[in-house]
Order: structure tokens, then C-alpha cells, then sequence
């Protein structure tokens, strides 16, 4: 799903079902600037059509009375391991689109690679293949 415009945004978001408990999806921001969404379960790459994004994670919200709110905005994506500045762009998109991000929990990920793509958790810095230490910057 593209979003070019608040309303198609809230638009989209207000047919999703059980959005009391809330609704969490996949999303990329487009190199063009444009925000791309689809189901959870979706991979990034796809939901890029296999092109470069500039952002890539999850995003939950919730509808209460009408009101859209986004609760939660992460860069979780194992198919681009975007760095965590790429929420900055991510936030001023949805700003843009006229989006409740008052209650916004952001969660931040860091990826690094070694034999395979770690995701560091508890700033463990070791690779989960090989256990060899990891770099301490991205390397993507």
C-alpha cells in the first residue's frame, strides 16, 4: 500500500480491523520520499518491490473515538538492517502526514554483520554463529 497523503493514510488505517487492541505493520520509506505499508508478516524487500529504501521497521497504532494514534515505531528489519538515525526521516514523514505521535514508543534495533545478521540485543557483542566479537559500528 502507497500513502501519498494524510487521508489515504488515516483512510487505510481506518479500515484495518481490531484496531482497538491495535495494529501493527510492516513499512518502508521510499528513496522518492514515499511510505509504503503492508501487512506484518510481509518482508521489507517486498514490500520495496526490491528497491533502496531510506527507512524500514514496524509500526503499531491504535484507533480510539476516530483518532489515529501511532503507539510504536521501530527500524526492525532484518531484510535492509537500517540504521537507527533512519527514524529521524521516518518521524518527520508522519509528522508531515498530520500523525498523533504523542504516545509514540520508539524502539531501536542495531545490526551488525558477521557470518550472518545479528540483531544486538542487551549490547551483546558477540556473533551468534561464530561468536567472534562483533564490530562496533553498522557495517551494512
Amino acid at each position: 500500500m502507497q500513502v501519498v497523503s494524510a487521508e489515504s493514510f488515516h483512510h487505510w488505517a481506518q479500515n484495518k480491523k481490531a484496531m482497538s487492541e491495535g495494529y501493527t505493520v510492516t513499512y518502508v520509506v521510499l528513496t522518492s520520499g514515499e511510505l509504503r505499508m503492508a501487512e506484518r508478516q510481509t518482508e521489507h524487500v517486498a514490500c520495496a518491490e526490491g528497491g533502496p529504501v531510506l527507512a524500514a521497521g514496524e509500526m503499531s497504532f491504535e484507533i480510539h473515538k476516530r483518532e489515529m494514534h501511532i503507539t510504536g515505531l521501530s527500524n526492525l528489519s532484518t531484510g535492509f538492517c537500517p540504521e537507527v538515525g533512519c527514524l529521524e526521516q521516518v518521524l518527520v514523514l508522519l509528522s508531515s502526514l498530520q500523525v498523533d505521535l504523542s504516545v509514540c514508543n520508539i524502539y531501536l534495533f542495531e545490526f551488525r554483520r558477521c557470518q550472518s545478521t545479528n540483531v544486538m540485543k542487551y549490547r551483546d557483542p558477540f556473533c551468534v554463529v561464530c561468536d567472534a566479537p562483533l564490530p562496533e559500528k553498522w557495517n551494512f
